[in-house]
């Protein structure tokens, strides 16, 4: 199954992603073992700020620092106790861009 989004002929997501073009939102997958659940954290953040900081639509990041956004959030992610407060602080840090339809949810969640 081809994981790759494509808009107007372009990838934008690569990977265990998909990117939804209206909405905005990042899917990830929940399954995997404990061991497996750092790597998937590291993986996931890291594609989901780079993407953001190649493709964002404003490259000043609404006058914000995306680098220092991503500092200060990425260790939180990383050691979230659970998978609600991993997702719950990967929105948090979108949500400092201060724009609509931004957001991460899970394949398995209901409107994924």
């Amino acid at each position: 199954m081809n994981r790759n989004a494509t808009i107007r002929g372009r990838t934008i997501l690569q990977g265990k992603f998909k990117w939804v073009a209206l909405a905005f939102f990042l899917l990830l997958p929940t399954a995997c073992s404990e061991g497996q659940e750092n790597s998937r954290r590291a993986e996931a953040f890291d594609q989901i700020w780079t993407r953001i900081n190649s493709n964002f639509y404003d490259e000043t990041f609404g006058g914000r620092d995306w680098q220092a956004i991503g500092l200060e959030y990425r260790e939180k992610a990383l050691t979230a106790p659970t998978e609600e407060d991993f997702y719950s602080t990967l929105n948090t840090m979108l949500f400092r861009l201060k724009v609509s339809h931004i957001g991460v949810i899970p394949n398995d969640h209901p409107n994924g």
